[in-house]
């Protein structure tokens, strides 16, 4: 999906709420599962890292380098509730 819309209008921008960040370098020895999507579209281009906003991850991740990669991409990455979490929606929408 991301690579389609790639294809028409560029690298696009995520609002990705959800408890997991899903950039995993592989999963059980595999790159392509349900935990290395967005490592995935960055690599080939189909997001803005600067665009990216992940709400609501819950310490799913292993270790702190979990969450370092995501971060030196310069995804906005924090576990605040949704509701608090509205600024940055809107500043997202006025970059």
């Amino acid at each position: 999906m991301f690579c389609a819309t790639q294809d028409v209008i560029g690298p696009v921008g995520l609002i990705h709420i959800d408890a997991h960040c899903d950039v995993n370098e592989h999963m059980s020895n595999c790159a392509f599962a349900h935990g290395t999507t967005f490592r995935r579209a960055l690599e080939d281009g189909c997001l803005d890292a600067k665009r990216v906003v992940q709400i609501g991850l819950r310490g799913s991740g292993h270790s702190v380098e979990d969450y370092a990669w995501p971060m030196s991409q310069v995804f906005i990455t924090t576990s605040f509730r949704p509701a608090e979490a509205v600024s940055l929606f809107l500043i997202w929408c006025m970059s």
